[in-house]
């Protein structure tokens, strides 16, 4: 989720969690023919050799995803005039929750700090500066009134003023407004823009082909 101050971009992660739950079901249906097998065997060997490559395969698919959408993401930042990109701070998100094993393993296998990595690189190399901002209770604060909600589904609706968006929107307005030190907002928000991941992306270019974001 992005937000410039005009306009919340969401960038759709539905391709790349279908991807991380393919690849548990993959390792877990593995296992069990693994342990099946006489460890050492040639049928454990071959299999082992299979699982390798699969789940290499499927690595390489995963990083192809992050590659292009943090490189959409950086240009189309970079073409806004962009010159600082304030990034929410989630290092220690995994050591300060428990919402049961599903919901863990999900967060767990979140790939934030290779997101960040990604993003700081190629920001970086067009000249943009990149900032971690704490963003403890930002997708709880209502932009508008400054009252705390935690919202239970997708969508946020203060309780006090009524002021309703995206969940994930108002964390990155939050975000936004903790870096720069302003107020609420004021005025009605404009819906959320969707950017959906495509197979066959290509990177875009900045304003300068010259400035072509180089690949990892």
């Amino acid at each position: 989720m992005v937000h410039d101050g005009a306009q919340t971009l969401i960038y759709n992660g539905r391709e790349l969690r279908a991807k991380r739950q393919y690849q548990n079901k993959l390792k877990a249906r593995l296992a069990a023919k693994l342990s099946r097998m006489r460890k050492g065997s040639r049928r454990w060997r071959k299999l082992q050799r299979s699982k390798r490559k699969q789940l290499r395969k499927l690595g390489h698919q995963i990083r192809d995803i992050l590659h292009k959408q943090t490189t959409a993401l950086v240009s189309t930042l970079h073409e806004r005039g962009v010159q600082t990109v304030v990034i929410g701070d989630v290092r220690d998100l995994r050591r300060r929750v428990e919402y049961g094993p599903a919901a863990n393993q999900r967060i767990h296998q979140m790939v934030t700090g290779m997101v960040r990595w990604l993003i700081t690189y190629k920001a970086e190399q067009l000249g943009m500066r990149v900032v971690i901002q704490d963003e403890a209770y930002t997708s709880q604060e209502c932009p508008r009134c400054g009252s705390r909600y935690k919202p239970r589904g997708r969508e946020y609706t203060c309780s006090v003023c009524g002021f309703r968006f995206h969940r994930d929107g108002v964390g990155a307005i939050n975000i936004r407004r903790k870096y720069l030190g302003q107020g609420p907002v004021v005025g009605v928000m404009a819906s959320p823009t969707g950017v959906r991941w495509r197979p066959h992306l290509r990177a875009r270019v900045a304003r300068d082909k010259r400035e072509r974001i180089p690949a990892l």
